[in-house]
């Protein structure tokens, strides 16, 4: 009313402010001023956001007065949050787990603004919401597909509910259509132990290494089932120092599934064959075992022949080289092994003998003793197959070491040349005799008489004679 120039002061409410000054203000005047507003939406916040615009006037002379004015700013539209999948690992979708299992809880979500997200897992036991695991993720690219994921052990057997709320913006806005939810059933269960067929089946039931052949194939086999649909492991022990074999089951069926190994035995023997089966659960270990004689048509060696010279016939001298000469065979050609043992603590040969001629081998060797004696020559063979017969023998031979006899000269006495006259006198006097009888047998001859005739006659007169003597007639 005084004319007076006139300070215009806008505050915009949001901080800033802008000063005009009138021109003398006696009659009416308009003061026009602009301003733009920039409100920053929180995550997921939609809707107005109100300012108030405070207008004063002051005459310079502590005359002021001021106006009042709400100021509503409408935001743009926030897209909401999408939820597109909760599952469970390691189950995947199914969800029957086991008391004390360590699971998995996947989510994937994602936002239009690509805005940060604020994931909230809540666990209801059918009693009470028992555990909240709240996880955020940071500013994404627009629509990038976000994961967040929960591990959690269920406490014991149970329905379980897993609640997922998922949004982009923080209280109080966090409320649809911004926080959207999925909830996801869960039954904990006692997980069964795996079953059996309770035997280990062999097929052929009496398994033969063939000696046309060399070997026999032997399977064996053995069913097991989960009626949970786990995934079994069966691991094989075929009890021949052979490294333990594992195999597994496809799991998602509770039907029987057979377990099948092939073994190639070439020798025969007894095994022991194991398979342990498995759901993965402790305790949950199934053992099965057989014992397996595999046989063996495989024939032994034979020794045909141990040949050796002694100088003196009977008996070896000392340090005499004795050659020897060893023939031997197998019917399959196995690899026979030899050990030979002279009996005089000397050292032990040892021949692996491979090289067959005719079914036959044949070794050379050399011994020689420094000491007399009788010595036991071992001879041990073996083709170290098990089959026909006994397959590791040994040979024993004798051989006796002597010195020859020693012969010692002496001179002669008269005795000795007496007895040798004696001797020699023998054949002289029996010529003699014989020459004599000659000579009677041709003078009786001469009388008329033969030999026999005057034989008897001179019997009958030896008889006649004694009786002329004692007077007879």
């Amino acid at each position: 009313m005084d004319g007076d120039t006139l300070n215009v002061t806008w505050d915009w409410g949001d901080g800033l402010n802008d000063t005009d000054l009138t021109l003398p203000a006696n009659i009416a005047r308009t003061v026009v001023h602009y301003h733009t507003y920039n409100p920053i939406p929180l995550p997921g916040q939609e809707g107005t956001v109100s300012y108030t615009l405070n207008v004063s006037l002051d005459d310079g002379n502590g005359n002021i007065v001021w106006d009042l004015t709400a100021v509503n700013i409408k935001l743009p539209f926030n897209g909401r949050p999408a939820l597109l999948n909760m599952s469970m690992i390691p189950s995947g979708t199914k969800t029957r787990v086991n008391p004390g299992d360590e699971v998995t809880i996947v989510a994937n979500g994602s936002d239009v603004e690509g805005e940060p997200l604020t994931w909230t897992f809540v666990f209801n036991n059918s009693v009470e919401d028992y555990l909240v695991v709240v996880n955020h993720t940071d500013w994404s690219a627009p629509g990038e597909v976000v994961r967040c994921n929960v591990t959690h052990v269920f406490p014991a057997v149970g329905s379980y509910v897993v609640t997922l709320n998922l949004t982009d913006t923080t209280p109080p806005y966090d409320h649809y259509p911004h926080n959207v939810s999925e909830s996801l059933g869960i039954e904990v269960v006692a997980n069964a132990k795996p079953g059996s067929g309770g035997y280990i089946m062999v097929e052929p039931g009496d398994p033969l290494v063939r000696s046309e052949t060399g070997y026999v194939l032997v399977n064996y086999s053995v069913k097991a089932q989960d009626d949970d649909g786990e995934v079994l492991t069966a691991t094989w022990d075929f009890g021949d120092g052979s490294p333990p074999v594992s195999e597994s089951s496809p799991g998602g069926s509770s039907l029987l599934y057979g377990f099948i190994q092939q073994r190639n035995y070439t020798d025969a023997g007894n095994f022991t064959v194991s398979v342990t089966i498995t759901d993965g659960v402790a305790g949950h270990e199934i053992l099965l075992l057989t014992v397996v004689q595999v046989n063996s048509s495989n024939l032994p060696p034979s020794l045909h022949s141990l040949d050796f010279n002694v100088s003196m016939g009977s008996y070896a001298l000392k340090n005499e080289l004795l050659n020897f000469t060893l023939i031997l065979s197998d019917p399959e050609r196995n690899p026979i092994e030899v050990m030979i043992d002279f009996g005089d603590n000397s050292s032990r040969l040892y021949f692996n003998l491979t090289d067959f001629v005719d079914n036959n081998v044949t070794i050379a060797f050399s011994h020689s003793y420094a000491n007399l004696g009788d010595y036991l020559i071992q001879i041990f063979y073996s083709d170290n197959k098990v089959g026909l017969g006994e397959h590791s023998k040994v040979r024993n031979v004798t051989i006796k070491v002597d010195e020859p006899p020693v012969v010692v000269k002496t001179s002669w006495s008269w005795w000795d040349y007496t007895s040798l006259g004696l001797v020699c006198m023998m054949p002289v006097l029996v010529v003699l005799r014989f020459i004599q009888m000659a000579r009677r047998r041709r003078s009786i001859e001469d009388m008329g008489m033969t030999y026999d005739e005057w034989k008897l006659l001179k019997s009958v007169r030896d008889e006649e004679l004694p009786k002329e003597k004692e007077g007879g007639p």
